[in-house]
C-alpha cells in the first residue's frame, strides 16, 4: 500500500510535501526554492510561489520542524555561536595582517549578522529599475 501525501491523523504530524518543504528549506535556506522543490508549482507565478511558501513556513507544525532539524545540524557539526565568532575574528585577523580590509569587513558583518545586530532587506522596484538593499541595526550610533 502506498502512502498518502496526507498524514494529518496525528496531531503535529506534516504531510509528505511539507517534510519535504522543511528538508528542502534547511538545505537551501531559501523558502521558495524549497516550496518549488516540494510542491508541484510549475504552472505558479514567483508571487504565488512566495506567498505560498510564507504562509506553509509560518505553519505552526512546519516552523517547528524547521527549528528541530536546525537544530539537529547544528548539534551535529558542533556549530555554535561562540564557536563562529572565534571563526570570524580569526578571519578578520588573518585578513587585517594580510592588509585586505574588504575581507576583514566581510568577517565584521558576518560576526554583527550572527549577533543579530545587523541585517538586510531587498526592496524590489518595477521592471526595469534596480532592486535596493536596505541595511539596517539595532544598535545606536556612537556619540561623541
Amino acid at each position: 500500500m502506498k502512502p498518502h501525501g496526507n498524514r494529518k491523523g496525528r496531531k503535529g504530524a506534516l504531510t509528505l510535501k511539507q517534510e519535504r518543504f522543511v528538508q528542502a528549506y534547511v538545505e537551501t535556506g531559501n523558502a521558495s526554492e524549497a516550496y518549488r522543490r516540494a510542491y508541484d508549482a510549475q504552472r505558479m507565478s514567483d508571487r504565488a510561489i512566495r506567498v505560498e511558501a510564507c504562509r506553509l513556513k509560518s505553519n505552526p507544525n512546519v516552523a517547528l520542524a524547521i527549528a528541530r532539524l536546525q537544530e539537529a545540524h547544528r548539534n551535529r557539526h558542533r556549530v555554535s555561536v561562540d564557536g563562529l565568532t572565534r571563526d570570524l575574528e580569526e578571519a578578520r585577523r588573518l585578513a587585517m595582517g594580510r592588509r585586505a580590509p574588504a575581507a576583514a569587513v566581510a568577517a565584521v558583518m558576518a560576526k554583527a549578522r550572527l549577533h543579530g545586530l545587523v541585517g538586510t532587506t531587498q526592496v524590489r522596484q518595477p521592471a526595469g529599475q534596480r532592486n535596493v538593499t536596505i541595511a539596517w541595526s539595532d544598535t545606536e550610533p556612537a556619540k561623541g
